[in-house]
């Protein structure tokens, strides 16, 4: 393989396309919220509030709610990963090519979820939720980049690794991932949601629809 790294995408990516797209909004779901998820959402995509101010609102609103550790295991449980998962991350593992997850999602349903096979993966990047001894949410991790930016995330990591853009492949399938193209890799788009997966500037190349991961390793070599 001449491929070195492969990111992925979680929501939609790894995991099989749901009736609500995205971790926190299954969060919302719980807590029977998701008229104010769209509410502040929409000042969010507004400009009236940055995406650290929204998160803020989010997780004092999850705080006021009760989240707690056991809501955040139930998603998980209720979460459907994509097929050959298992297999394709040992190819990988075994062919000694990194795997990174690179969402912006929660990180503590992606933990449980990816569980069984997080020795095949090199980091997990997502913002985590932080709870007391009793399991209630306390708050929240805050990365060194933004989540809004994956692009920024991927070129430190090729600095860091010595990496060149051919060598990196990342897998998304959403407008989120679209500023990834800015960092040279390839970037394949797989079972698209919002993405503009036409857009050859945007994306190399799309996979429109598939349930096994399987299908991704003819664009690794």
């Amino acid at each position: 393989m001449t491929t070195k790294a492969v990111i992925f995408d979680f929501d939609g990516t790894l995991s099989l396309p749901n009736e609500l797209p995205n971790s926190w909004r299954r969060v919302w779901a719980k807590i029977g919220k998701t008229d104010l998820d769209d509410k502040y959402y929409e000042s969010y995509s507004k400009g009236e509030l940055s995406y650290p101010e929204w998160t803020d609102k989010v997780i004092a609103c999850f705080i006021e709610n009760g989240v707690n550790d056991d809501m955040l295991k139930e998603i998980a449980l209720e979460t459907k990963r994509i097929g050959n998962i298992e297999k394709v991350f040992k190819i990988l593992k075994d062919n000694d090519v990194e795997v990174y997850v690179l969402s912006g999602g929660i990180k503590n349903i992606i933990n449980h979820i990816l569980e069984d096979i997080a020795g095949c993966i090199t980091k997990i990047e997502a913002q985590e939720f932080l709870f007391d001894e009793s399991g209630c949410l306390t708050g929240i991790t805050r990365l060194d980049h933004s989540v809004e930016f994956k692009d920024e995330f991927i070129i430190n990591l090729m600095k860091k690794k010595g990496l060149q853009p051919e060598e990196v492949v990342f897998f998304g399938n959403g407008k989120n991932d679209e500023t990834v193209y800015r960092s040279g890799v390839r970037t394949i788009c797989i079972n698209p949601d919002d993405a503009h997966y036409n857009d050859r500037r945007l994306w190399s190349d799309v996979i429109l629809s598939t349930d096994d991961l399987f299908d991704i390793m003819p664009y690794l070599s």
